[in-house]
C-alpha cells in the first residue's frame, strides 16, 4: 500500500474578502448643500464693501433657500438675460487675471473650476464644490470675476 503524501498547510493564513467601493462623484447632486467658510478669503475687496445687515438679509437669506433645494436643482436653475443656469462651475481661464492670479496664491488652481452661485442680479459667490459641500472663497458683487458668464 501507498503512503499517502502530506501537504504542509499553513494554517495562519487568513482569507479576507476584499470589498471594493465604487464611488459615483455625482452622487452629491442628491443631497441638499453644506456650506464652509475655511476657503473664505477675506482680504478679497469686495467682502470689505459688505455690511451685517446686507450679509443677513440677502445672503444668508439665499444660502437658506438653497438649503431646501438638492445640487441637482441649484445646478439646473436658470434665468437671468441669457436664460442659461444661474449656477454653474466656471473654468480659471474663463476668470480675470486678477482672479486666476489670485486663485494661485491661495493655490486653488489645484482644483479644475470654481462653482459659481447666483444670489440674486450680479451677485455671485465663488468657491469650490467638493462632495455637496460648497467652500465659500469670494463675493462677487457686480459679477467681474466671470464678467461673460463662461465656463
Amino acid at each position: 500500500m501507498a503512503r499517502k503524501k502530506k501537504t504542509n498547510i499553513d494554517t495562519n493564513l487568513e482569507f479576507k474578502k476584499k470589498t471594493q467601493v465604487v464611488y459615483d462623484p455625482n452622487s452629491y447632486k442628491q443631497s441638499s448643500p453644506v456650506w464652509s467658510f475655511d476657503l473664505a478669503d477675506f482680504d478679497h475687496d469686495e467682502w470689505s464693501v459688505l455690511n451685517p445687515d446686507f450679509i443677513e438679509k440677502e445672503i444668508f437669506k439665499a444660502l437658506k433657500s438653497f438649503e431646501s433645494m438638492t445640487w441637482q436643482e441649484i445646478d439646473s436653475a436658470s434665468g437671468g438675460k441669457k436664460k442659461g443656469t444661474n449656477n454653474h462651475f466656471i473654468s480659471f481661464e474663463s476668470m480675470i487675471n486678477e482672479a486666476r492670479n489670485r486663485a494661485d496664491e491661495l493655490k486653488l488652481l489645484q482644483h479644475e473650476s470654481l462653482y459659481s452661485l447666483r444670489i440674486q442680479g450680479k451677485i455671485r459667490l465663488f468657491g469650490v464644490l467638493n462632495n455637496g459641500i460648497y467652500h465659500i472663497v469670494w463675493y462677487d458683487g457686480n459679477h467681474a470675476i466671470c464678467p461673460s458668464g463662461g465656463k
